[in-house]
């Protein structure tokens, strides 16, 4: 199988998976309430107690929010509580989630059921949960080493007069942290896999074997990111590009920006799905336990092929032997023995 092929596969899974996709996206959405709510609040109340509340709103533009903020209590203390609870409920809860979309897509279900999906969330959700610990550490080294470039520079040019060396640095240290965090990514994603699919509890073991899997096959494995990678840079842009070139001082364009994000996380939502079936396509058709069986399955070597056909023992399938004695035929007499006169 090659990346593209997985790639296909990946999205053509997402086609066949649109109420998983609707309990991610409806899940996302409504954390996003967390801290939508409390900032449209904050947003509005000046407004309420105005007579010119109506046309104020007419011409609203979201840049009037950074001249008030000493009105408003320093907004952005006041949303920190909310902003750390939508994060935590989205950590868990995408954790959950993803133990039963991974059972939905390991089992080929036919048709969604709701109670085998929750059943699969339950039952991966603490070996993922460890999963995701591990993540953080790795994530953590990937900002470590995507920080080298520009630690290594400092030092070197810290009493330079050029800034060019910098600005080289963090170009380099930019780029290593996208690559390093794609490749992270995938051998999270992997392990999740390997966990799900093989029905493993070891997170470490699991994360460990995924580093290896995707090292040695990482043509296949990383082509598919890059495939993906490409994909959600290209609808970033366009969605970057839309909104930029919106003014949002009518409601009717705040609606539709509002539906743009939305579609934009619509979009991420899918890719999620359609990475992690890649993924399992890949896994399934190149794990080592696969080849083992085709190994012990193959028939060269054995006897059948040189023409030699195999000898059951005696009582090797659990079968009672019986002896039954000979019997000579009706008619016929044992012939006497000669004797030589020696009593032998």
């Amino acid at each position: 199988m090659t990346a593209f092929q997985a790639f296909m596969r990946g999205w053509a899974a997402v086609a066949r998976s649109k109420a998983a996709l609707s309990i991610l996206w409806i899940f996302y959405a409504l954390v996003a309430l967390i801290v939508a709510g409390p900032a449209a609040s904050m947003a509005l109340r000046p407004l309420a107690h105005s007579r010119m509340a109506g046309q104020l709103l007419k011409g609203f533009d979201p840049g009037w929010l950074s001249e008030n903020t000493v009105a408003l209590g320093t907004a952005v203390s006041a949303l920190t509580p909310a902003a750390v609870v939508a994060a935590l409920f989205t950590w868990l809860g995408t954790i959950l989630l993803a133990g039963g979309v991974l059972s939905m897509l390991s089992e080929r279900w036919d048709c969604f059921r709701l109670g085998a999906f929750l059943a699969g969330a339950g039952r991966h959700f603490w070996r993922l949960f460890r999963l995701s610990l591990l993540g953080f550490v790795g994530y953590g080294l990937v900002l470590l080493a995507g920080a080298a470039p520009g630690m290594i520079v400092t030092a070197v040019y810290k009493d330079g007069m050029e800034a060019w060396p910098m600005g080289v640095a963090g170009i380099a240290g930019s780029v290593l942290t996208v690559l390093l965090a794609g490749w992270m990514a995938t051998v999270l994603d992997y392990a999740k896999v390997r966990l799900v699919c093989d029905d493993a509890r070891g997170a470490v073991m699991g994360l460990l074997r995924s580093f290896a899997f995707v090292f040695k096959h990482f043509g296949k494995t990383m082509g598919v990111w890059l495939m993906n990678a490409v994909g959600f840079a290209m609808a970033l842009a366009l969605y970057l590009a839309a909104s930029n070139a919106m003014h949002p001082t009518l409601a009717g364009a705040i609606l539709l920006l509002v539906i743009l994000q939305q579609a934009f996380i619509l979009f991420r939502t899918a890719q999620r799905i359609a990475v992690w079936d890649s993924a399992m396509e890949i896994y399934e058709d190149l794990k080592p336990e696969a080849a083992a069986a085709m190994a012990v399955d193959s028939p060269v070597g054995s006897a059948l092929e040189y023409g030699v056909l195999p000898v059951e023992a005696p009582g090797e399938r659990g079968d009672l032997q019986v002896e039954t004695p000979v019997e000579p035929a009706l008619g016929t007499t044992a012939e006497p023995l000669e004797s030589d006169g020696s009593g032998v």
